[in-house]
């Protein structure tokens, strides 16, 4: 099956859209680790492991939103799209907790939960914009 030009250019819509949120939501929840001082004794915060993480979120963010569009196409199913959102928090999640220096449970329920935060909000801001057609979801 050959997309159309549309339908590429709705998928690159979608993923930036998620990469934008999910950068937002990964850029607060830093600013608060880095206030609460709840990450800092755990996690290397040097700027190269910043920037990786960030970079990492952002493709996390496109990845999920291009993803998602397929997934729910056309389907209204609510099963369906929190088992999207939990999938990608479990992958993401597992290979952040994967870094050597995340052996707190403390420090893995903060990366647990800013993954599902993350992708939630990604979520919401793409069924926001499907609601106002601004984006459509893919068509089977």
């Amino acid at each position: 099956m050959q997309l159309s030009f549309q339908e590429r250019l709705e998928s690159i819509k979608a993923g930036c859209l998620g990469a934008t949120a999910f950068g937002l939501v990964y850029g607060l929840t830093l600013l608060g680790n880095t206030y609460f001082n709840l990450l800092t004794s755990t996690l290397n915060s040097d700027w190269i492991n910043l920037g990786l993480n960030f970079g990492s979120g952002l493709l996390s963010g496109f990845l999920f939103a291009v993803t998602y569009r397929y997934i729910i196409r056309q389907d209204d199913n609510a099963h369906l799209r929190d088992g999207a959102v939990l999938a990608f928090t479990l992958v993401r999640s597992s290979g952040l907790i994967a870094l050597p220096t995340t052996e707190d449970p403390l420090a893995i329920a903060i990366l647990m939960g800013e993954s599902l935060i993350g992708f939630a909000v990604v979520r919401s801001s793409l069924d926001w914009a499907m609601a106002r057609d601004w984006l459509r979801p893919f068509k089977s």
